[in-house]
């Protein structure tokens, strides 16, 4: 007996941007028609974003045990940057981008990313600002590691 599963999922590109240090995660298969339709009112449209790499992850919780949602959350004072964590921030500055289901343990076909946030240097006042990132490999420099997470690669296309 042959069984097929499907599952809904979200192609999650993750943005860079260099001055300042921000990360930016943009859910969607078109990347270039999601940011051209972004109606965000901030300046981050005038940043210079450019894709690192993009995931795939479930979009709804399809098992019962193995997978974490990841809640995704962004503000633009004093620049745009966002947080990305298991749980939700109640502080009101910090809007709602979108949520989505990843494995916690690694599965076939799965990639191994690092869900990071920065350590504010207090020398600075746009580093001492909360901030996350996900990364494909170990943290450094100001950020801190907090949990790895497994999720299907994507191919990225440059805009």
């Amino acid at each position: 007996m042959f069984s097929f599963h499907a599952f809904e999922g979200v192609k999650i590109n993750v943005l860079e941007c260099k001055d300042p240090l921000t990360y930016r995660f943009v859910p969607g298969f078109s990347l270039s028609e999601v940011l051209s339709n972004d109606n965000n009112d901030d300046s981050s449209s005038d940043m210079n974003w450019y894709c690192v790499f993009s995931f795939i992850a479930f979009s709804n919780n399809v098992v019962t045990s193995g997978t974490n949602e990841i809640f995704i959350q962004e503000r633009t004072d004093p620049f745009h940057r966002s947080r990305v964590s298991v749980e939700k921030s109640s502080c009101a500055e910090w809007r709602k981008v979108t949520s989505f289901f990843v494995w916690d343990v690694l599965m076939p076909g799965t990639a191994k990313h690092s869900l990071q946030h920065d350590s504010p240097d207090m020398g600075f006042s746009y580093d001492a600002t909360e901030q996350s990132r996900i990364y494909k490999s170990d943290a450094w420099g100001k950020w801190n590691h907090k949990l790895y997470f497994y999720a299907y690669p994507a191919t990225v296309c440059q805009l």
